[in-house]
């Protein structure tokens, strides 16, 4: 007799359900249906970063680095430009700050509405105004500036003497004298005054974005310079005689000072060789002998014999500058030039 138990059919598993607390909703919530286009376009950068990281126009400090070029080509992004425009105008140091080119940065204040103006235009100052794109105020023609009542309107001006006192102006071993990127300081001014401007009246544009000069120069300023017998007599006072190209070439004047370092021998030694070296009638066999002699601080063999070594103290706290011949200290004492051609270390 076949079997009459009714079988019940088995129940299928249910799923379990995620807990709240994992985080995992059951479904997208409409609000967040945007959040997959950008995701999409994130997707997006980080392939086109790939392929183009290690391309020659990339900055220097950002090429061959994926998450970098990703970073440039995101703040473009951002700021509403090409990726294209702004790889070739977004600057990156070693350290990872981004610069602006002042073009670019004149172009995405002007596409967003804001109205850019320099009253003054000098070699010695430069005053820019920047107005938002909320500001209605006129433009006074003569005064070549908006004649601003609403308060949403900002104007600097930036001088050459500020960007001496900072120390963005001149050379660290001749501060007189202009860095290259400052011999046009009309220009320079003009783009100064920009970004100081855009930094307080259009923070949410190009808050936080310095201009390549600028961020080299802020590097310069915070880079220690290294500790050696030159820049320590340097910073203490010590004359650096003014060496002739023609006459001592770079390289020649930069082994004698290592090799001075390497002796033990001051800076200060390394600056009277070369002083003498240019009244020589061959300066460069003059070094060449001084350098190959440096152990012993021998003048070169043409000038005669060098008398033994003798070491000789300074009564005020100045630079040490070790010691020197005798004959040259004996001459001093007299208050008569070296006899035997080696300059005279004690003046």
């Amino acid at each position: 007799m076949a079997d009459q138990t009714q079988q019940l059919p088995l129940a299928a598993p249910s799923e379990p359900e995620a807990p709240e607390a994992a985080g995992v909703p059951a479904r997208i919530p409409k609000q967040h249906v945007a959040d997959l286009a950008a995701f999409d376009e994130i997707n997006r950068m980080v392939g086109f970063a790939k392929q183009i990281a290690g391309a020659k126009f990339i900055t220097s400090a950002a090429r061959g680095d994926v998450p970098s070029v990703f970073y440039l080509i995101a703040m473009a992004q951002d700021m509403g430009a090409k990726w294209t425009h702004g790889l070739r105008s977004l600057y990156m140091t070693p350290d990872g700050r981004v610069g602006i080119q002042g073009d670019f940065a004149l172009a995405l204040l002007l596409s967003k509405g804001f109205r850019v103006g320099w009253p003054v235009e000098e070699k010695e100052a430069s005053v820019c105004q920047i107005c938002r794109p909320e500001c209605r105020c006129k433009f006074d023609k003569k005064a070549k500036r908006v004649d601003c009542e609403c308060g949403r309107s900002h104007e600097v001006e930036y001088t050459l003497e500020r960007a001496r006192e900072s120390g963005y102006y001149g050379k660290k071993d001749s501060p007189k004298e202009p860095k290259p990127n400052w011999k046009d300081s009309k220009n320079q001014l003009k783009w100064r005054s920009l970004m100081f401007t855009a930094r307080f009246i259009a923070a949410d544009i190009l808050g936080g974005l310095y201009l390549p000069d600028e961020l080299q120069e802020i590097i310069e300023l915070e880079t220690p310079e290294p500790r050696t017998l030159a820049t320590v007599e340097r910073q203490a006072g010590v004359d650096q005689p003014q060496v002739e190209e023609s006459k001592v070439p770079a390289e020649l004047e930069s082994n004698l000072r290592a090799a001075a370092h390497e002796a033990g021998r001051t800076q200060g030694w390394a600056a009277a060789i070369l002083a003498q070296a240019q009244n020589d009638s061959d300066p460069k066999g003059y070094i060449k002998e001084a350098i190959a002699n440096i152990a012993t601080v021998k003048a070169p063999k043409k000038r005669g014999k060098p008398d033994t070594m003798a070491p000789v103290g300074r009564q005020d706290p100045g630079p040490d500058y070790g010691t020197v011949p005798a004959a040259a200290a004996r001459d001093t004492a007299k208050n008569e030039p070296p006899q035997d051609g080696f300059p005279n270390l004690l003046d």
